[in-house]
């Protein structure tokens, strides 16, 4: 049975060469976007730090990798991503600059077609 081909967007984060990411100030940048201590109503200067490490936080089992991630490939160019929402046009860096996004990550069946992070993010933070 063939699968169709399908778009997988996943979000995780690190700035762009281009701009700054979207109120990097206020989510924590100067204080290395801290891991603050559980608690009723999360801080904003703590959002990043608790995406990226919330298996840190709270409980949670580690999931070994699956077979199928070592077969991922990439793309010779960039995909073609345009959008418009709200008056808002324009391309993948535009996005992240309007969005707080760490990651974005689109698939196109086993291959990798754009990989862009914010907030001091990586391929290897959560």
């Amino acid at each position: 049975m063939a699968a169709a081909p399908a778009f997988a967007a996943l979000v995780a984060l690190a700035p762009s060469a281009a701009r700054p990411a979207p109120d990097e100030e206020a989510l924590g940048k100067a204080e290395g976007y801290p891991v603050c201590a559980p608690s009723a109503r999360v801080e904003t200067r703590c959002l990043v730090g608790l995406v990226s490490r919330r298996d840190e936080l709270t409980p949670s089992r580690k999931v070994a990798r699956g077979p199928t991630t070592q077969g991922l490939r990439r793309a010779a160019g960039e995909i073609a991503f345009s959008y418009s929402w709200r008056g808002a046009v324009g391309g993948l860096d535009d996005y992240l600059a309007r969005n707080r996004t760490t990651g974005l990550l689109i698939l196109k069946g086993d291959t990798i077609h754009a990989e862009r992070y914010q907030y001091e993010r990586t391929a290897a933070h959560r």
